[in-house]
């Protein structure tokens, strides 16, 4: 199959979402994409009719996170995927990623050295409180370009947790904090009771099994892969199955 490996460009933000969509991937917004483009690599690989594949990759802690890796379904099994990933981690020694479960997606990050270790759980659950809200503050931890991006897209930032809230949900984007389970309940309780609340949290650390008696339950999960030598954060309780 001969394609061209580029870096993605606006007019193809509509075509990604695309082949996102395929991937049963939601959320590859141009505020999403835009973020990927400007803090690390958002490559696609084109034939001469379309874009059939994207890739992208962010600097996390001096690692190179891969955050998305999609084929278009009719141009899968030829080898682009594996391209984008060759191409998205040159220069990269250290690398990591939330994979999915697609039969295609471990192998593929293997070849390039990374090997999982631990599921990240999707868990939803109720709020608690009665809804007095957030108490918005100076966030206190890493990645604060990626705190930004969040806030730019409506959520609310506070010290140690960082919060999309909607009508009929709130997603704990980021959470953390050596106490990760007294910061949920702060959170748990400054939302109006009931209120659907969902967070990707890593299965090793104390914040899942506290969540899990808590009335919250594990709807999916991602597993974590990693070059050697690399660790995740034990401080960060909540992260972005896609931006970590």
């Amino acid at each position: 199959m001969n394609t061209v490996i580029r870096a993605a460009v606006a007019a193809d933000f509509a075509r990604l979402a695309e082949i996102g969509a395929e991937g049963d991937a939601t959320g590859i917004d141009p505020h999403y994409l835009g973020f990927i483009a400007r803090a690390g690599r958002l490559l696609v690989a084109a034939d001469d009719r379309d874009v059939v594949a994207f890739g992208g990759m962010v600097p996390a802690g001096g690692v190179a996170m891969v955050t998305d890796m999609f084929v278009a379904a009719e141009c899968r099994g030829h080898g682009v995927g594996g391209a984008l990933l060759e191409r998205l981690l040159a220069g990269h020694d250290h690398r990591m990623t939330f994979s999915s479960q697609h039969p295609a997606a471990l192998p593929a990050y293997r070849r390039v050295g990374m090997q999982p270790r631990w599921r990240l759980l999707y868990l939803s659950g109720a709020a608690t409180g009665a809804g007095t809200g957030l108490q918005r503050g100076t966030w206190r931890g890493d990645r604060p370009e990626l705190v930004e991006h969040y806030s730019l897209g409506g959520a609310v930032v506070c010290e140690h947790a960082v919060v999309r809230v909607t009508e009929e949900y709130a997603t704990v984007e980021r959470l953390q904090h050596t106490d990760a389970p007294q910061v949920m309940a702060q959170v748990l309780a400054a939302l109006p009771e009931g209120l659907v609340v969902r967070a990707c949290v890593p299965e090793p650390h104390p914040l899942a099994p506290w969540l899990l008696a808590n009335g919250f339950a594990i709807s999916d999960h991602d597993l974590f892969c990693a070059s050697p030598r690399v660790e995740f954060p034990a401080d960060v309780a909540c992260v972005h199955a896609g931006l970590a």
